[in-house]
């Protein structure tokens, strides 16, 4: 306390005399920084003179004093105010502003004023009475401190004042004592030390000390012998540079005269907190020079902790406010951490940390930025790609396609993306040439044109599907625009004027464009993210007003037909795609149930299947009491007896069977699986269900198979392995009966019918009969084996159990397969390898397993037969039909070709009663179902024997339907069958090859959507587009997963029943197909450059976590696909960019993909720079046909640096200099090691080293810099490394030598230091010249020439 008092009263009259000074000199001295400092000055001066009186008091009285003032000020002392200014800042002394000296005018009004105020209006330290030895010592002590506080600071304006004034105290006590000789005064040491660093500034000291002292008369009467004990209570000067020498060197050479005594023998903690450059560097050096040295890492990483709680975070201050002597071995410190592959493991340090060693690849790292942050920056850099780009990213089509050809240039530099959306873009008017024949009239070229169109359009209408892929979760949605939505174009541009010639739908049927407007809203809505984590703040801005406001604003068929008056308005079939869409993306659930209810109602079947699907696969696994509800209100049959009015279209039964499903997937609930089990195999009871009947069964098929999924065990005991729960409904068996046909079983008849009258609206006697269809007792396998044969694969999906698979083998002869429809066949493989999971293999053999033997033989024997039969000249390719459509070579039906191959044809063969139409039927059907199952077994893998067993096949099924050859006649079943099977194949190579881009793949597939026909259909565009949307999928972003939950998926998704037309749903819903949004997982790798925010290329190693897979490298960007093991660590393998190494296990997710942020080394080129990324600087260094400026920028982005080589290299417009011919060597030095932040260290030395040759008042930082750095090098054993050195070794020694040279160059005469030395008396000039004193200090300082000890005669002058 008594020392915060002491503080106090000198600032208050600090404060006063300040005030007095700007009052005095009103007219031509203001109340400047130069008038503050005087006014301390003054009153520490005279206050510490006067403490050294022996105690007594000036003899001077004050002529007014009243009680009043005293007593108020006394008041103020006691006050709460003063107490809580001592608690919060008792260790501070205030000594005002300080940026610059304060002029001799200023001092000497200063000394004149407070003579007066001294003599009038006492000061407040005398009116206390409270004054003490200690306090003398401690304000010294304090003003000793502050002056090396100030050493440690680049800028040196308070150096000089305050060294100044302790020269000045020190002075005045040889006076004080009235002997000027060397003895007298016991102050010598502190002389010498403040001589050494202030110059030509000490003799301003001694001139002012001299003419002050002719007026201090009391001064007589101090006691010289006590008066240093008075004055300081340090043995010797502190030092702290001194300190940090010793310390690097370890030794302790000066423990006679106590140099270290109050650094070493002071811990950090003890040193005021007002010293906070002291403080933070006194425990940097003890952590950096600590007691074990052996393991330097940890020493590193505790030093840059002890900088990051001190406050200083940063590593261009530290560097540039620093002396360059003590920033050396921090800035080392950090160029060790960056590099250390120890250290690069995320979470070993704080974000700030991270930032401060310069590794900002960590730090955004160690912040979780995700994709978006990325692309944000992508988005903010936008602008330097040029105009191209930037009308690319305008995105004029509302498709996503266009900015997609800029996000995604980095995974394909090609120009594969752009064929992709020409492909698949619906929004521009199609390309329409139809060739005219002379005698065609106008009319005539009219009709043909709007065929062709009719044709072409076809393929647009089924577009969107495979669009909704490629543009997957690539939309920022901006809440206050609505979700863009292209339109569905239906013209085409006739050439040769690009005439805009619009399709005429009025020959066409009502629902024309009804699910093709469906799909396309389906395809912009799958562009918004996905919803996991609701924290993301793009997630937080689709809420629900932006879904109402976007649900109801749409209208995309209202705006086609705006002149229209409002009861002609067409109704918007995309507000139902759209909130499907918002629903698979997670965002659905933040309807109310009473925006649900108002959709519902509007009466719109496909806004009714969009809301019912959307909510359910929002909600997917859940068991939402509330959504199984809504789902329930559509089912007839779960309806009560007073709902029987209620109308419900045969869409949306379907979509509500299959919202049962991913509402209550995996949940095995009995009362749904016992629901869906009877629905499956339900008899008509009234026209009305007979629309859509295998549709609403297929339904049912697939939700049983998600409710149970994966549920069924491996038991040898076939179908018993079903969970305990459900294992008296007999699952299995009555799903086998569903699949194989025949008559109910009496007990089963019995539970149909107590299940009909329990799930059923219509009780006791039927009032209603259906009259189309009569079934009997036997089970309709046409409607009820598609289903039950989904449902089966998928509740023993993975299982393994060979007795539930053998239920479904195929027969093996031709009379039972004939009872078998051909695609059944298709549905009964894909079940077989759903089931038998890990024995599905890749190869050609496995798919030739699943053709029986029968029918292998019997096509085989085809093949050969027409291959043999076209090598006689005799052949006919024409041969005849018979009744049921049999194509036959005339020499297989007439057998008159003798001899040679045909003699082998097997008796199998020649047997009449074989259908050979069948036989091709069967084949292909059985082949799509094997590419089917390889394809789900291998999704995502990108397996490249996977896929070129399938790619194999799928060739094969493309010559069949575009071979003219005669083998291709022969063997080729009715198109639409064949374009079915090459759909599911197509599919099947794409899950394969999702994501990826494969070109191989791409090109196969662009050649089998070439065809554009008559002969072509709906559906069938439609799987082709989907398999190209599949191989790019989210723009290569994504792939698909291969969970039990995502193997449902995309077979709801995905079933090989293709629509014929736009508004079939009779085998399937059509909205179903975007299913495949569930499955999907975003999966790419992408490195983000920390400082230019772009993507790069770098080769990393994929671990994971099974040992038994080995460790993978990629490139990325790239897309990791899926394996049997999970991913655990990626490590950086690159030498252009700096060690990391991330846990990658915990950031993969389904809605975002790996993005880790690295940091490019200086000195290697980036991937914009040259033509190899691997050059380094020192190919191009000696080239001499670069500029500087145009070198730097091909290997750093930096701004400064860029500056740098800019106004200080050689160039060819400014005339050679030492300053550009150091610099551009520097410069290349620097980059070739990449310690580019070392370059202002090397311009601050060189042009100290400069100054000093001038005398400069800088030239003892110069000494005291290369000194510093010298120990460094010299004796420390953490530095030395090429790789972390930061200064090159020939610098350090040139600079040694520079001031060598210059010191032994100067003027200064060594009979001046022998002199000095002798005496050891810093109180007079020992140097002729005035100039010479800067050198003398720095000569002093850095040969670390001891101050002489007191008669000490002996001094060696050598």
């Amino acid at each position: 306390e008594e020392a915060v008092e002491t503080a106090l009263q000198i600032r208050v009259d600090s404060v006063r005399l300040a005030q007095a000074l700007s009052v005095r000199y009103d007219s031509g001295l203001a109340l400047t920084e130069d008038t503050c400092w005087s006014a301390v000055e003054c009153v520490l001066s005279c206050f510490i003179e006067s403490l050294t009186l022996d105690g007594s008091v000036p003899s001077t009285s004050p002529k007014r004093k009243t009680a009043s003032s005293d007593g108020n000020w006394l008041a103020l002392l006691d006050s709460d105010f003063d107490k809580a200014y001592r608690s919060g800042a008792g260790s501070s002394l205030y000594f005002g502003p300080n940026e610059s000296l304060g002029s001799s005018m200023v001092c000497e009004a200063a000394c004149n004023v407070y003579d007066e105020l001294y003599r009038t209006i006492q000061p407040a330290w005398i009116v206390s009475g409270r004054r003490s030895p200690v306090q003398t010592f401690r304000v010294f002590d304090t003003l000793h401190l502050l002056y090396e506080e100030a050493k440690l600071s680049v800028s040196r304006s308070r150096l000089s004042k305050i060294g100044s004034l302790l020269a000045r105290i020190c002075l005045r006590s040889g006076f004080a004592s009235g002997d000027l000789e060397r003895s007298a005064n016991r102050m010598n040491d502190f002389l010498d030390h403040y001589r050494r660093d202030l110059g030509p500034v000490w003799l301003e000291c001694i001139e002012k000390t001299t003419r002050a002292s002719c007026d201090l008369v009391s001064f007589s009467r101090i006691d010289g012998s006590h008066y240093r004990e008075i004055l300081t209570s340090f043995l010797s000067p502190p030092s702290f540079l001194e300190w940090v020498d010793s310390k690097v060197k370890a030794c302790n050479d000066r423990d006679e005269i106590s140099i270290q005594a109050f650094y070493d023998k002071h811990e950090s903690a003890k040193i005021p907190v007002v010293f906070r450059k002291t403080r933070a560097l006194h425990r940097v050096y003890s952590a950096l020079y600590g007691e074990d040295t052996s393991v330097q890492s940890i020493n590193d990483y505790k030093v840059v902790q002890l900088l990051i709680d001190e406050g200083m975070n940063d590593a261009n201050q530290i560097r540039d406010e620093l002396p360059a002597g003590l920033a050396v071995p921090i800035m080392e410190v950090f160029i060790r951490c960056r590099s250390n592959p120890e250290m690069c493991a995320l979470g070993s340090l704080s974000s700030d940390a991270w930032s401060l060693i310069g590794r900002t690849d960590m730090s955004k790292q160690s912040e979780q930025h995700t994709i978006k942050s990325s692309q944000t920056k992508l988005s903010e850099a936008s602008p330097a790609l040029g105009q191209h780009y930037q009308d690319l990213l305008a995105d004029r089509d509302k498709d996503g396609i266009l900015p997609l050809e800029v996000t995604s240039s980095k995974l394909f530099p090609d120009n594969r993306i752009h064929e992709v959306g020409k492909l698949l873009r619906s929004s521009r008017p199609i390309y329409l040439l139809v060739t005219r024949a002379p005698e065609v009239s106008d009319h005539d070229y009219e009709r043909l044109k709007q065929e062709r169109l009719s044709v072409l359009c076809r393929r647009t209408f089924a577009i969107p599907l495979g669009r909704g892929m490629l543009t997957l979760g690539n939309l920022k949605p901006i809440p206050a625009d609505p979700l863009p939505v292209p339109l569905l174009c239906l013209s085409g541009r006739v050439p040769p004027t690009n005439a805009a010639l619009a399709l005429d739908t009025t020959s066409g049927s009502a629902d024309l464009t009804v699910w093709p407007e469906f799909h396309n809203a389906v395809a912009a809505g799958l562009r918004l993210p996905f919803n996991e984590n609701t924290s993301e703040v793009t997630l937080r801005q689709i809420t629900r007003s932006w879904i109402v406001f976007n649900g109801n604003s749409n209208q995309v068929s209202a705006q086609q037909n705006s002149d229209l008056p409002e009861s002609q308005t067409p109704v918007n079939h995309g507000q139902g795609g759209l909130l499907m869409a918002i629903g698979l993306r997670g965002h659905l659930s933040a309807l109310k149930m009473t925006d649900i209810y108002d959709y519902l109602t509007d009466g719109v079947v496909t806004t009714t299947v969009g809301v019912l699907i959307g909510m359910a696969a929002n909600k997917r696994g859940s068991c939402d009491p509330a959504a199984s509800k809504m789902l329930c209100l559509h089912i007839p049959s779960l309806l009560p007896s007073s709902f029987t009015g209620i109308d419900v279209a045969s869409p949306a039964q379907a979509a509500a069977i299959a919202g049962i499903g991913l509402l209550y997937q995996r949940s095995s609930n009995r009362m749904m699986t016992e629901f869906l089990l009877e629905e499956m195999g339900k008899r008509p009871t009234n026209d009305s269900i007979m629309p859509d009947r295998e549709a609403y069964a297929l339904s049912c098929g697939l939700s049983l198979g998600m409710v149970n999924l994966a549920k069924g065990g491996n038991s040898s005991d076939g179908f018993d392995g079903i969970e305990s729960g459900l294992a008296d409904l007999d699952i299995g068996e009555r799903l086998h009966r569903l699949v194989v046909g025949g008559i109910d079983h009496p007990e089963q008849r019995k539970r149909r019918k107590e299940a009909a009258e329990r799930f059923s609206n219509i009780t006791g006697n039927e009032s209603e009969s259906c009259f189309s269809n009569f079934e009997g007792d036997t089970v309709n396998t046409d409607v009820t084996a598609p289903g039950a044969t989904l449902a089966l694969g998928l509740m023993y999906l993975k299982s393994g159990n060979h007795a539930v698979a053998s239920s479904m083998a195929l027969p093996d002869t031709h009379f039972l397969l004939e009872y078998i429809r051909p695609d059944l066949l298709l549905l009964r493989v894909l079940s077989r390898a759903m089931i038998l999971w890990d024995e599905v293999k890749p190869t050609r053999d496995w798919i030739e397993k699943q053709i029986p033997v029968v029918v292998q033989r019997s096509y085989h024997d085809m093949r050969s037969l027409v291959e043999g039969a076209s090598a006689f000249p005799n052949f006919s390719s024409g041969g005849n039909n018979d009744s049921v459509g049999n194509v036959e070579p005339a020499s297989a039906l007439t057998g008159t070709a003798s001899g040679g191959r045909h003699d082998a044809v097997s008796s199998t063969f020649r047997d009449e009663s074989i259908d050979k139409n069948a036989v091709r039927q069967i084949y292909v059907h059985i082949i799509a179902g094997a590419c089917f199952g390889i394809g789900l077994r291998f999704a995502g893998t990108g397996e490249k024997q996977a896929a070129s067993v399938v790619a194999e096949k799928l060739v094969e099924l493309k010559i069949l339907r575009d071979g003219n050859d005669q083998v291709s006649v022969a063997l080729r079943p009715e198109l639409q069958i064949l374009e079915m099977c090459i759909g599911c194949t197509a599919i099947s190579l794409a899950m394969i090859m999702a994501g990826t881009g494969d070109l191989e793949t791409f090109n196969l597939l662009k050649t089998i959507r070439w065809r554009c026909d008559d002969d072509i259909g709906y559906g069938s565009h439609m799987a082709y587009g989907a398999a190209i949307g599949l191989l790019f999928l989210g723009g290569g972003s994504c792939t698909l997963g291969r969970s039990p939950e995502d193997i449902a998926a995309l077979l709801m998704a995905f079933f090989p029943r293709l629509p014929s037309t736009t508004s079939d749903n009779q085998h399937h819903l059509q909205a179903l197909r975007h299913c495949y949004a569930l499955a999907v997982e975003r999966r790419d790798i992408r490195a983000v450059d920390s400082e230019t925010g772009t993507i790069v290329s770098v080769p990393v190693e994929i671990t994971f976590a099974e040992d038994s897979i080995p460790k993978k490298k990629i490139t990325a960007p790239c897309l990791l696909l899926n394996s049997n093991g999970t991913a655990k660590t990626l490590q950086v393998l690159s030498e252009q960019y700096y060690p990391l190494a991330i846990d990658i296990g915990r950031q993969s997710t389904h809605a975002s993909g790996i993005t880790f942020f690295v940091k490019r080394k200086h000195g290697h080129l980036g991937s914009s720079g040259m033509t190899s990324s691997r050059h380094s600087l020192v190919v191009h260094a000696d080239s001499g046909k670069i500029s500087a400026r145009k070198l730097v920028e091909a290997f750093t982005e930096n701004p400064s640096v860029v500056a740098y080589s800019q106004y200080l290299c050689e160039d060819s417009s400014r005339p050679l200099s030492w300053v550009s011919n150091f610099s551009t060597r520097i410069l290349e030095q620097c980059l070739r090691n990449n310690t580019i932040e070392a370059l202002s260290l090397y311009l601050k030395l060189k042009s100290s080293v400069v100054a000093m040759k001038e005398d400069c008042p800088a030239s003892i930082d110069a000494a005291w810099d290369t000194r510093l750095i010298r120990t460094y090098y010299a004796h420390s054993t953490i530095s030395g490394s090429s790789t972390t050195r930061l200064l090159s070794a020939e610098f350090v020694s040139t600079l040694n030598e520079l001031v060598e040279q210059t010191l032994s160059a100067s003027p200064l005469d060594e009979n001046d230091v022998l002199v000095y030395m002798k005496t050891g008396d810093p109180r007079h000039t020992v140097v002729k010249d005035v100039s010479q004193l800067g050198l003398l200090g720095s000569f002093l300082s850095f040969y670390d020439v001891p101050f002489p000890l007191p008669n000490d005669s002996n001094v060696d002058t050598s």
